[in-house]
């Protein structure tokens, strides 16, 4: 009943569960909730915060949780990161619930999918809203997902780290990647990526520090006086 309260940290308070019925929420300006590194263990459609819709900005938790997801997410239109890794891989997340957060740069569910594709999670992300290409972090390590990298990861201008490895992603490494100036870190490893890699790919990534390929199919292909 606290209206006027914005930010509640409770990380690694040792919290049993966050299932908690809550008839009189009313934190109509609540901005920041962080419940991460908590002992929670049962389904993450019966978490109480999911009635914070309207001004969330920040969320971050992490905690065996299970189960989808529910549609509140797609009403979070606030939130600017979004933090839900390392539920150890027993999370759904309906990609359609991500098109309406268009105020989003931070998205973290590494650690936390039990499954997805990826070219249904970028083609989303892409979906409704021109200021998906606020998103600066794209962390979907260590999952299960599946599919490809659409020619459409161009759109995502401001991406500074893209970490991916880990994953079940196919085919090739498209050369509209080489459209992302503002990357520093790639993380593709453990992938089943293949096809070449050529000069094009990294034509315009002037500011890349980190990349990482290892474990996938791919050939490198760049000429003997190339500097990259």
């Amino acid at each position: 009943m606290v209206s006027s309260l914005r930010v509640l940290a409770l990380s690694e308070c040792e919290l049993a569960s966050a299932n908690q019925s809550l008839p009189h929420l009313n934190l109509t300006k609540h901005e920041r909730l962080d419940l991460s590194l908590n002992l929670f263990n049962h389904t993450v459609a019966s978490c109480w915060f999911w009635g914070l819709t309207t001004s969330l900005k920040y969320l971050s938790v992490s905690a065996i949780l299970s189960g989808q997801i529910p549609d509140a997410l797609a009403a979070m239109t606030s939130l600017q990161v979004l933090d839900f890794s390392g539920f150890r891989n027993s999370v759904t997340v309906p990609p359609y619930l991500l098109r309406n957060l268009c105020s989003l740069e931070i998205l973290n569910l590494e650690l936390s999918l039990a499954s997805g594709n990826m070219t249904q999670f970028l083609e989303s992300l892409q979906q409704n809203c021109s200021s998906h290409k606020k998103i600066r972090q794209l962390n979907l390590a260590d999952n299960f997902i599946n599919g490809t990298l659409p020619t459409g990861m161009s759109r995502f201008i401001n991406l500074v780290t893209l970490q991916l490895q880990n994953n079940k992603i196919t085919g090739l490494l498209p050369l509209e990647i080489s459209m992302l100036t503002n990357l520093t870190v790639m993380e593709l490893s453990s992938n089943d990526l293949h096809g070449a890699i050529t000069e094009e790919h990294f034509a315009g990534l002037h500011n890349l520090r980190t990349i990482d390929l290892s474990y996938n199919q791919l050939e490198i292909a760049v000429g003997p006086e190339w500097l990259p």
